[in-house]
């Protein structure tokens, strides 16, 4: 019987422990570094729907060894990008699953990446388009000028975005310096804004901009003149009660014009109020009418109203043997 060669078996049994030794130290070099993984949307029908709530990026791992890694931290940037496919996408608040890169560059580093997350939740929005009248917004009239008409084209535009930022539309802006070539045409772009005069970004309008021609016109004189309030005549509040004071707001009133009429213009009477059956404190708003040839910067102005009920008055006590 041929004897076994002990030092084939020795050596064997040596590779074999040094094998295992490197693997063992490789296994206790690796380590993992968190990333920012970039995200990109693919195959979204962009005329049909918008992405709400999206998430730029996802949290990854990356684990192997530090030269592995060092090599997949190198790699050119908008290489590495996660995506999430909206082929299937419907207007809804859901989760869509995140796609990882699995590229021949990635796999040559030698390390591994994984996600964190494999979802991201986001809002998906019909689109939708409606029609909005244009609101000019002047400023900046050269000295001695003021605004007075304007010209804009088109007058109306439509908007494009997302329903429920359609919803909160209130108002298509189109400011308009006035000391930029008056009674030339001018393009003006639009501001799409909400009703605290926030932009909405996401919104836009088809043509984003118009055409204005602006007419100024001559400042006129003005003067600030006293609120008379007038009453109608035999006009009284209800049996028992008196009217004890009054009061206009605002008590003055800005009228501009031709400077021999305001000359003239001491006060303004408002329209006769009438006090019949009245009990108790009101305001009333009365119209205020300037003579002809003169403008007001209000044409309306409130009344307030003090009503009382007249105190009773008691007579002198009688006293037996008064009376004849």
């Amino acid at each position: 019987m041929k004897r076994p060669n002990v030092g084939l078996i020795v050596a064997s049994m040596l590779v074999s422990v040094l094998l295992w030794l490197q693997v063992r130290s490789e296994a206790a070099l690796q380590t993992t570094r968190k990333i920012d993984l970039p995200l990109r949307y693919v195959n979204l029908d962009e005329e049909m729907y918008v992405v709400r709530n999206l998430p730029k990026s996802i949290a990854a791992q990356v684990e192997g060894t530090a030269e592995q890694i060092d090599r997949f931290t190198s790699l050119k940037a908008g290489t590495v990008v996660a995506t999430v496919d909206l082929s299937d996408a419907n207007p809804e608040i859901t989760t869509y699953r995140v796609r990882l890169p699995r590229s021949e560059a990635i796999q040559r580093t030698g390390a591994d990446l994984r996600a964190l997350s494999d979802d991201v939740f986001i809002i998906i929005e019909e689109v939708a388009i409606k029609e909005s009248s244009v609101t000019i917004d002047p400023y900046n009239a050269p000295a001695g000028l003021m605004f007075s008409t304007a010209e804009v084209s088109p007058e109306k535009v439509r908007l494009r975005g997302p329903m429920g930022d359609l919803a909160r539309v209130d108002q298509v802006r189109a400011r308009f310096d006035l000391s930029q070539a008056p009674g030339r045409g001018v393009t003006v772009p639009l501001e799409i804004l909400d009703k605290n005069q926030r932009p909405l970004e996401a919104v836009r309008a088809i043509p984003p901009e118009v055409s204005v021609v602006a007419q100024l016109a001559k400042v006129a004189p003005a003067k600030s003149i006293i609120v008379s309030v007038v009453f109608a005549g035999g006009s009284k509040p209800a049996p028992g009660y008196r009217l004890v004071e009054f009061e206009a707001i605002p008590p003055i009133v800005s009228v501009s014009g031709e400077m021999n009429l305001l000359t003239a213009l001491k006060s303004l009477n408002t329209e006769a109020i009438r006090l019949d059956g009245l009990m108790q404190p009101t305001t009333i708003r009365v119209r205020l009418t300037p003579p002809r040839g003169l403008s007001l910067d209000k044409n309306t102005v409130d009344v307030r109203l003090k009503i009382e009920k007249i105190p009773e008055i008691d007579g002198p006590p009688v006293v037996d043997g008064d009376n004849p």
